[in-house]
């Protein structure tokens, strides 16, 4: 396995969910490679076209970083 990708990342994140994050990679013994947004589904088709590329990493061709996500959600 390549990695995890989180799917449908909530926009105001729980204790459980930040945990996630630090769990999930340890479970799957795979590292985090994305998250997609909670909702992304109602995006119009352009909109979520010129969105996708920031929720996986480079590995599956996007600009998502780990690190950057963790330090994110960690602040809220």
């Amino acid at each position: 396995m390549l990695g995890v990708v989180v799917g449908s990342w909530p926009n105001e994140p729980d204790l459980a969910s930040r945990c996630n994050l630090a769990d999930l990679p340890v479970v799957a013994e795979a590292p985090l490679l994305g998250a997609v947004p909670e909702g992304v589904g109602l995006l119009w088709p352009a909109g979520f076209r010129a969105a996708a590329p920031s929720w996986p990493a480079r590995p599956l061709g996007g600009t998502w970083d780990a690190e950057e996500f963790a330090v994110a959600q960690a602040a809220e």
